[in-house]
């Protein structure tokens, strides 16, 4: 129906990660091996600026995402009403054509054709 790739289209990359964010803190080992734990140890998490912007503006990227969202929706509904209504006619017009036949040989035997 619908691959993988069509439906990831639109989707936006992460946003890019900071230098700070990307370095490895210096953690001295513990006595087993592992990293000693201390509360300074991780790096902090600063907000981005890119996501504070978003935010103070009413976030347009998350409307464009919601108009992505409702229009490849309504594509679908559409699509899969098309296939519906062709499924329904092909049906009806196989439903016919038996009757048709049902009734031209109900007509043969009340006229005493019998096959």
């Amino acid at each position: 129906m619908i691959s993988l790739n069509e439906e990831t289209a639109g989707a936006k990359p992460a946003a890019p990660v900071t230098a700070a964010e990307n370095r490895v803190s210096a953690v001295e080992p513990g006595g087993n091996g592992a990293a000693a734990s201390s509360p300074a140890a991780g790096p902090t998490a600063q907000p981005e600026p890119a996501a504070a912007e978003a935010s103070a503006q009413g976030s347009p990227a998350g409307t464009d995402r919601a108009e992505q969202i409702v229009d490849n929706l309504s594509q679908r509904i559409g699509y899969l009403a098309a296939l519906g209504t062709r499924k329904l006619a092909a049906f009806a017009s196989r439903t016919r054509e038996a009757l048709q036949d049902f009734w031209a040989e109900v007509q043969d035997f009340r006229h005493g054709r019998k096959p």
